[in-house]
């Protein structure tokens, strides 16, 4: 099956509209299409093998590992360019091999009452939560949604939907990156 589905033009179909649709609305240049499409491309087949018919269609096995590692793409392109607008300073700090900073991210203010205020309001929030969701927050403070859900043995995509939970008790609560931005005003 692999060297039918290697070659299936469905995945040059799928890559070449993820990479536009980041070209026009994800920060990337048009220079970049071909290589975000190339990156794409080799990802899934790379992923071939991981392919299971009996859990899922193969249209949607492409759409989603295509997905998944477009957003991987603009995760870095966000964090590239952040690291990029920094003041330089020093010896530039540590990096790992994606060129993402490897130490601590920068609080979202130089106020200390601040990071406090925002503690204790996502400490506030989790405690609000039902059990299995405070678990859940918990497990994602320390591990990527994969890890998370393999401990649990779900797939990843349940997680996602499941965080989506997690977002309106934060949204509902008012902890929101716009209040962070805006100092706490809110």
């Amino acid at each position: 099956m692999m060297a039918a589905t290697a070659f299936d033009p469905y995945i040059l179909q799928q890559a070449s509209c993820r990479a536009s649709a980041m070209v026009s609305g994800g920060g990337f240049s048009r220079d970049d299409w071909e290589d975000l499409r190339q990156e794409l491309v080799l990802d899934c087949l790379q992923r071939v093998p991981r392919f299971n018919p009996l859990r899922g269609d193969w249209r949607a096995f492409v759409r989603g590992v295509i997905r998944n590692q477009s957003a991987a793409l603009a995760l870095r392109e966000s964090r590239r360019m952040q690291c990029g607008a920094l003041p330089s300073g020093g010896d530039g700090g540590d990096f790992d091999e994606d060129g993402i900073g490897s130490s601590a991210p920068e609080p979202a203010s130089d106020d200390p009452s601040d990071a406090m205020a925002l503690s204790a309001d996502v400490h506030r929030v989790v405690e609000a939560l039902p059990p299995n969701l405070q678990t859940l927050a918990s497990d994602l403070m320390g591990m990527s949604v994969s890890e998370v859900a393999a401990k649990r043995g779900t797939s990843p995509q349940w997680i996602y939907q499941t965080m989506k939970r997690l977002r309106k008790a934060f949204v509902a609560a008012g902890v929101t990156p716009d209040r962070l931005r805006d100092g706490g005003s809110r």
